[in-house]
């Protein structure tokens, strides 16, 4: 396994070597190493959450004021933007004034803003917003969630574990989807991909890139974000080269 996954990071020019091994072989270590992958991005959306778990389960009786939700936005009967809880620098705001507020989310470095349509959930100034609608959220009042709040981390870590799940079907669907560029990458190396093989060539890249994918979780920057996308397709393009020397096209 480790093998493998180090020669697909070192060796893109290696690639045609590794797709002779069994294919039931190399279909194990891809599992393995993209539900490490996922394991890590799960670890690191849990840490963050935790936090807003432990606020919801000792802190909303007292501190949330009466609110009630009616299936597409949130009411709050006080004041917005209001401050719920400020711990070691993570802060949990509720602010209705916008659908959009923008100004109390850029204030935030790390925690969370309850808006009028969205939960922003921001780490390191990052948000990412998550619709209540995505959450499919039935119309509800805060007696309503108090009275959930019990069953609210374990329906958080049930649906961590389908997600995991999802997240490993979508990082094979992407490696289907990126085996036709890599058919793609072979014409322009003059290389003509058998399906198999250009299945792999995707897998492989995706494992370096992978790795960057990973080291974005901490640093958050869209420049990372790009170059997760060109380690994808260089090392397609290497990797396919890879293949030259077998099947050239006449």
């Amino acid at each position: 396994m480790f093998e493998t996954i180090w020669h697909s990071i070192r060796k893109p020019s290696g690639y045609k070597q590794l797709a002779q091994k069994k294919f039931w072989r190399l279909l194990l270590t891809l599992l393995a190493f993209f539900g490490i992958v996922t394991a890590v991005h799960g670890y690191v959306l849990a840490s963050a959450m935790n936090p807003f778990l432990t606020f919801m389960e000792q802190e909303f009786r007292q501190k949330m004021p009466p609110f009630t939700y009616d299936g597409t936005q949130l009411q709050v009967n006080a004041a917005t933007p209001l401050t719920l809880s400020q711990q070691n620098g993570y802060q949990v705001v509720v602010d209705v004034t916008s659908p959009f507020p923008k100004d109390t989310i850029n204030k935030l470095n790390s925690g969370v803003v309850v808006g009028k349509t969205d939960l922003y959930i921001i780490d390191r100034g990052v948000p990412q917003s998550f619709s209540y609608r995505q959450l499919m959220l039935p119309p509800l009042t805060k007696d309503d969630v108090v009275t959930g709040i019990p069953l609210l981390r374990p329906l958080f870590y049930v649906g961590l574990v389908i997600w995991a799940f999802f997240m490993v079907f979508w990082s094979f669907l992407q490696i289907t989807l990126f085996s036709f560029v890599a058919m793609l990458a072979g014409s322009l190396r003059r290389v003509r991909l058998h399906y198999r093989d250009a299945w792999l060539v995707a897998a492989f890249a995706f494992i370096p890139a992978s790795l960057i994918g990973i080291l974005n979780l901490y640093l958050q920057s869209p420049y990372v974000g790009l170059a997760f996308w060109i380690a994808v397709f260089t090392y397609i393009y290497h990797g396919a080269g890879s293949f030259r020397e077998r099947i050239d096209v006449e």
